[in-house]
């Protein structure tokens, strides 16, 4: 059954012949297609890290150039989705979130990125510091991107909107730290 394509496909992607990937996206497809809510996300993050050579954070100094390496991401993107919607990943959320933020096979736009990072932090109180620390790089993305900053950003200068991002980070991490005591 499901079960046994996840962990079929799990440990195929353990090995890094091309083969191996291309089977556990079938076996990950059928059991998605039985409506297993984990094979979604597991899709996603096959499909999203070989299309980006199994680079964590994705290729931020190159893009994919290849058609096949833009359809793995464009499906990644679907699968996410369908995680997100029907499963309520808060990480599917999350990645979702960091492929708009960056332009990585979703179209850039911090606006929805900023969304499913909320998103992700409201459904999962796991998904709470990583995504408040992405909000805050989001908003220093937005700054070196020379967006429009929020409103409530732009009563104030680049200085301390950029003391407010350091801090806040720091906070974040201390308050997930003092947690996990």
């Amino acid at each position: 059954g499901e079960r046994a394509m996840d962990n079929s496909a799990a440990v195929q992607t353990l090995e890094l012949h091309p083969f191996c990937s291309s089977r556990a996206i079938d076996l990950l497809q059928q059991a998605a297609d039985q409506d297993d809510h984990s094979a979604n996300l597991y899709l996603g993050d096959i499909l999203y890290y070989t299309a980006t050579g199994g680079v964590i954070g994705g290729p931020f100094n190159s893009r994919p150039e290849t058609s096949d390496a833009i359809d793995r991401l464009e499906l990644a993107a679907y699968y996410y989705r369908q995680a997100a919607t029907v499963d309520r990943s808060a990480q599917a959320m999350f990645n979702i979130g960091f492929m708009h933020q960056y332009g990585i096979g979703l179209r850039k736009d911090f606006h929805l990125a900023e969304r499913y990072y909320d998103m992700a932090a409201a459904t999962n109180s796991n998904a709470f510091a990583p995504s408040q620390v992405a909000l805050m790089a989001l908003q220093v993305h937005r700054i070196v991107d020379g967006e429009a900053l929020p409103e409530y950003l732009m009563l104030i200068d680049s200085e301390s909107v950029m003391a407010y991002v350091v801090f806040s980070t720091i906070f974040v991490i201390f308050t997930f730290l003092w947690g996990q005591r």
